[in-house]
């Protein structure tokens, strides 16, 4: 019995090694660093923009909504006392090279370098791949992914010439999870999670670190308005949805604690690595409890005016 326990207990620490040892990892001062949020005017943006606020950064906030970030801005002066001189705003579609290369030299030489860049721009579609037109497939690939190696471009320059900064990469459980409906955003969110590890190798010995965000479904954000995880009714409760505002406040403690990867629940991680471990049947019968036929059948989306 007792070596049972030992075993189980060593097992615990093996797997949630990275959750304790960055439970005790001290946290930096964010006070007076410049930070990048892409897709900043909504869902989870607009609650990193918050929490990073609260923490004393300079935000820079792109979208492509100039009104929702005037919005945002507003929001972050009157409710949560944000300095307005700490907050600049700008139209910016990221999934266009040029475009991002422009608004990022221009924020250099006005408000000096990024220190933390946050990736977080993202659109869902939930057509099927024959539905799909060649449009939204260019643009979910620009925005959700190309998008990403954009802003690192154009944003590490400066990090590597300070020796210090944070590339914070927003992708999803779903980059090793396959749904119905999903092949576009699950392949961009793949595409995001892989260009994290080949950075995080890029940048080892310049001081700039790396932060891969995995979470769960969010409940309070337009993105996936509509869908429904875990095919059972009975079984959502033991997997319920995220609050954006709760993975904000993960995420910038996680760039404090200069952790490396934040998978929310943490414990999916685990099953996530798995699944391909699976005989093929354990592995479809894995999905369909997690929705992968039917989790997109009452999707909506965010609306024209979000």
């Amino acid at each position: 019995m007792l070596t049972a326990l030992l075993c189980l207990l060593i097992l615990t620490l093996f797997l949630c090694y990275d959750e304790v040892r960055d439970y005790f990892r001290p946290r930096r001062s964010l006070s007076g660093r410049l930070v990048l949020i892409t897709g900043a005017a909504g869902g989870l943006g607009r609650q990193l923009a918050r929490e990073f606020a609260a923490a004393g950064a300079r935000l820079l906030l792109w979208d492509v909504r100039m009104g929702a970030l005037e919005e945002l801005s507003a929001w972050l002066v009157q409710e949560h006392g944000a300095s307005p001189g700490a907050l600049h705003i700008r139209c910016v579609d990221v999934s266009d090279g040029a475009a991002v290369a422009t608004a990022m030299a221009e924020a250099a030489a006005a408000l000096g370098p990024v220190s933390v860049l946050v990736n977080n721009a993202a659109v869902v579609r939930g057509h099927s791949v024959m539905e799909s037109s060649v449009g939204e497939i260019r643009q979910s690939f620009g925005v959700n992914a190309l998008a990403h190696w954009w802003c690192a471009k154009a944003a590490l320059p400066g990090m590597v010439a300070a020796g210090r900064g944070t590339v914070v990469t927003v992708s999803s459980v779903m980059a090793g999870i396959p749904s119905a409906r999903m092949a576009d955003y699950s392949a961009t969110k793949a595409a995001v999670a892989q260009l994290h590890h080949c950075l995080r190798w890029e940048l080892r010995c310049t001081g700039v670190r790396c932060l891969l965000v995995q979470p769960f479904m969010i409940r309070d954000t337009p993105l996936f308005r509509g869908g429904a995880p875990i095919r059972y009714r009975a079984l959502r409760p033991l997997l319920p949805l995220l609050e954006a505002s709760a993975v904000a406040v993960a995420v910038v403690d996680g760039v404090r604690a200069g952790r490396e990867r934040l998978v929310l629940p943490f414990f999916l991680r685990h099953v996530v690595a798995l699944l391909p471990w699976l005989p093929t049947f354990l592995h479809d019968l894995a999905c369909d409890v997690g929705g992968a036929a039917t989790a997109m059948e009452g999707f909506v989306g965010r609306s024209e005016h979000e």
